[in-house]
C-alpha cells in the first residue's frame, strides 16, 4: 500500500472520522500480515487526527510509542512521515524548536532519499515554523522545487506554499510582492475548480488590499466572498466576516461594522486554534462589539 493510498482515508475537516478510517486499516493490515512499516505509518496518521482535534498528549503518546520500532524498521518514508507529525503536532502545541528540529530531520531524510512529496512537505511546513527570513527562504525553495520535479502529486503543493508565503510576505509589510502570489493562488485554484480555497485566496488578497489602503476594491472582493457562501449555502466564514467589519470600521460606519464585527466573533471564538494562537484578535473583536 503506498502513502498516497493511506492518504485516501483522510477528510481534514473531519479527523474524527478518519482517524476511525485508520484504525479499520490497522486493523486489515495486522490481520492480514502485512509489513510492520505499513501499521507504523498508519499510525503517525492516526497520530496527526489527534493533533488536529488539540489532542496533543494523546498524539504524543501514540508517536513516542512508536519512535522505537521507527528507528529499528529502517524506513526512509517511514521515518520522514513520523517527524513530520512529530513537529507538526510540536508545532501545533507551542513547542517551536522541537518542531523545526523534527522537520529538520524530515527534510534531510526525505532530501537524500529523492522522496520529493515529502521534501516539500517538510520545507513547507519549516516555512511555517522558522522565524520570518527562514520561512521565506523555505518557501522560496520549495516553490522552486515544484516547478523543477515531474512528480505530479507535489505539484499540489503548489497552492498551499502561493499562500503562506504570501501571509509571510504579508507580515514583513511586503505587501506588493505578497499581492502578486494572492493573484496567483486565485488563479491556481479556480483553474483547478476548488471553490472554496480559490474564496479563501480571494479573502486574502482582499486583506492586502486593505492594507495599501485600497478599500474600494477590498470591499468589492469580500462582497462577492458574501454573496458567493449565501449562494452556495457554504458555511459562514468568520474571516470574512472580521473582514467586512475592519472594512466598515476604516470607512466611519460603525453600525455596520459591529454587525459583521460580532458574527465574526461568534464563528473565530468557537475555532479552537484561533482560540489558542490568537487570543487578542478576540479580545479585539470583543471590544469592538461590547462583549
Amino acid at each position: 500500500m503506498s502513502a498516497q493510498d493511506i492518504d485516501t482515508l483522510w477528510d481534514y475537516r473531519d479527523p474524527a472520522a478518519s482517524e476511525a478510517r485508520f484504525r479499520e486499516r490497522l486493523a486489515v493490515a495486522i490481520a492480514e500480515g502485512e509489513p510492520q512499516a505499513l501499521h507504523l505509518e498508519v499510525r503517525t496518521q492516526i497520530a496527526r487526527t489527534m493533533s488536529l482535534r488539540r489532542m496533543f498528549d494523546e498524539a504524543h503518546a501514540e508517536l513516542d510509542a512508536i519512535e522505537p520500532s521507527v528507528i529499528a524498521t529502517n524506513e526512509p518514508r517511514l521515518h520522514v512521515r513520523w517527524a513530520l507529525e512529530k513537529g507538526r503536532t510540536c508545532n501545533s502545541s507551542g513547542r517551536r524548536g522541537e518542531a523545526v528540529a523534527a522537520f529538520l530531520s524530515a527534510y534531510d531524510v526525505a532530501e537524500r532519499h529523492g522522496l520529493d512529496y515529502y521534501t516539500i512537505d517538510a520545507m513547507h511546513m519549516l516555512g511555517i515554523a522558522s522565524p520570518a527570513e527562514e520561512a521565506l527562504d523555505w518557501n522560496m525553495r520549495a516553490i522552486a522545487m515544484i516547478e523543477r520535479t515531474d512528480d505530479v502529486r507535489s505539484k499540489g503543493w503548489l497552492g498551499p506554499l502561493y499562500n503562506n508565503t504570501a501571509w509571510t510576505l504579508f507580515d514583513m509589510g511586503r505587501y506588493d510582492e505578497a499581492l502578486a502570489l494572492f493573484e496567483k493562488d486565485i488563479v491556481l485554484r479556480t483553474t483547478m475548480g476548488r471553490a472554496e480555497q480559490a474564496r479563501i485566496a480571494r479573502y486574502s488578497k482582499g486583506r492586502v488590499l486593505r492594507a495599501l489602503g485600497r478599500l474600494d476594491e477590498a470591499e468589492v472582493i469580500q462582497n462577492a466572498n458574501l454573496d458567493e457562501i449565501e449562494r452556495s449555502q457554504a458555511a459562514a466564514d468568520g474571516f470574512v466576516h472580521e473582514e467586512m467589519g475592519e472594512l466598515l470600521l476604516a470607512r466611519g460606519d460603525d453600525a455596520g461594522a459591529r454587525k459583521h464585527l460580532s458574527r465574526a466573533f461568534d464563528l473565530l471564538s468557537a475555532d479552537g486554534w484561533i482560540s489558542a494562537n490568537e487570543p487578542g484578535r478576540l479580545e479585539r473583536l470583543r471590544v469592538l462589539t461590547g462583549r
